[in-house]
């Protein structure tokens, strides 16, 4: 199957943008990326990790770990706790620090994540939480009303990349993409931001949106969009996929 010069527009933070262009490429299709948010490392000067015990650290996102490991790669915690990541790239991204990984939902999302660990660990305690300022509070929620003891650690912030709305709007008008992708809500939540005053909107509600999982999915319906695709596993990979079956049907 092949996108046949078909061009996607690609809204993720600029670092990861890349390996996402890189697939479209591989399938002869035109990537067209616009970065619509921007994520930027804080310092935990105040948090003395190695004087707090935990049995578990959560992590949630590859930025999660990259700002983690940034200011605690060698803190003694991560030598004692056992690590979760909520799906397979924040996996890898731990493991090449070092580390291993104890536990992965089957499927990759907040609510897997931690359904899943309660039933596999209902007796477990004392976590942390590494998060992003803008990371839903699924697990906070639960680990609350199950009572287990936690501490939750912003490492990171996403902003809205308000300075690239005029490249947005020229790319929109001059190179009329086939495909929005979309790999979080603040992603969507931007793209909608920056073209809410203009006559743009209402127009790319009715190209077809590829959402990297069901929470991004739920943030394009949420906005009106027309024609949602979402794989079943919460990748890029499997976005890419879901979009060349999209448009291999739209062909017969």
């Amino acid at each position: 199957m092949k996108l046949h010069g078909k061009k996607v527009l690609i809204t993720r933070e600029k670092s990861q943008a890349e390996a996402l262009a890189s697939l479209i490429e591989r399938y002869e299709g035109v990537p067209l990326v616009v970065p619509l948010i921007k994520t930027e490392c804080k310092k935990n000067e105040s948090f003395a990790i190695d004087e707090r015990s935990y049995e578990w650290i959560f992590f949630t996102s590859v930025n999660g770990v990259r700002c983690f490991m940034k200011q605690h790669r060698d803190a003694d915690v991560l030598k004692r706790a056992k690590i979760a990541a909520v799906g397979d790239k924040t996996a890898k991204a731990i493991e090449t620090y070092g580390y291993r990984v104890h536990f992965i939902p089957t499927v990759f999302n907040a609510e897997s994540m931690v359904e899943q660990f309660l039933e596999r660990y209902p007796n477990s305690d004392h976590f942390l939480i590494v998060r992003g300022n803008l990371s839903r509070d699924v697990l906070l929620k639960v680990f609350a009303e199950k009572k287990r003891t936690f501490d939750a650690l912003v490492v990171y912030e996403t902003k809205p990349n308000v300075a690239i709305k005029e490249q947005l709007i020229e790319t929109l008008k001059q190179k009329k993409p086939d495909y929005l992708t979309f790999t979080s809500p603040s992603t969507v939540d931007t793209f909608v931001r920056l073209l809410e005053d203009t006559d743009l909107l209402d127009d790319m509600r009715e190209v077809p949106a590829v959402s990297i999982g069901t929470t991004t999915e739920e943030a394009v319906r949420s906005h009106h969009f027309s024609t949602l695709i979402t794989p079943k596993t919460f990748t890029i990979e499997q976005m890419v996929d879901a979009l060349l079956k999209f448009e291999n049907e739209r062909l017969r």
